[in-house]
């Protein structure tokens, strides 16, 4: 599976395989509204952003993650409910089974969630390291960012290398709440 990457996380739209597994096993249409009263609970951390989930008034409004779960709930026939949690609380939610289903992580990132309710990644983005033109000669690789503060966000687990190099102090890391308020 690849690891996710400094600039911000790999996204691997990772539904939980024990759920989904169960969930597509029957071959069963959308059942009638009566029959929907089971829920099938989305976790989503209250910091994303779009394309990935358009918050609006504190609720999830759209966005690729709503999509996907509308999709899931309407072919198992259950409810979507969307829960936004903080990134401190999703991995235990998630093991504690608060919540069903989540998108978008790797178990490198939710390390105390059983592997096997991973399913394979759906969609794998890359990221880079994008500097000024300026800069291009003295930034090339990562190594070159030595000693300078790097914006991360509060709460996310990076690969190890990058964990190690905030740990021993080759990088200054400073926490931001989102991707958004990383300046």
């Amino acid at each position: 599976m690849p690891r996710p990457t400094l600039a911000g996380a790999a996204f691997l739209m990772s539904a939980l395989a024990a759920v989904s597994t169960a969930l597509f096993s029957d071959g069963a249409g959308a059942q009638s509204p009566a029959a929907q009263s089971p829920t099938l609970i989305f976790g989503i951390l209250e910091t994303e952003q779009p394309p990935l989930v358009d918050l609006r008034n504190g609720e999830v409004a759209g966005g690729l993650i709503k999509a996907i779960g509308d999709e899931i709930a309407r072919r198992t026939g259950l409810r979507p409910l969307y829960r936004l949690a903080p990134r401190n609380r999703l991995e235990a939610d998630l093991a504690d089974g608060l919540i069903d289903l989540a998108c978008g992580y790797s178990p490198d990132w939710l390390p105390k969630v059983a592997i096997t309710r991973f399913s394979t990644p759906i969609l794998v983005s890359h990221s880079v390291l994008v500097v000024r033109r300026a800069d291009g000669e003295r930034l090339r690789t990562l190594g070159d960012l030595a000693g300078r503060p790097i914006g991360a966000i509060l709460g996310f687990r990076y690969p190890r290398e990058v964990e190690a190099a905030f740990i021993d102090g080759t990088w200054q890391r400073e926490d931001a709440p989102s991707a958004e308020r990383i300046s």
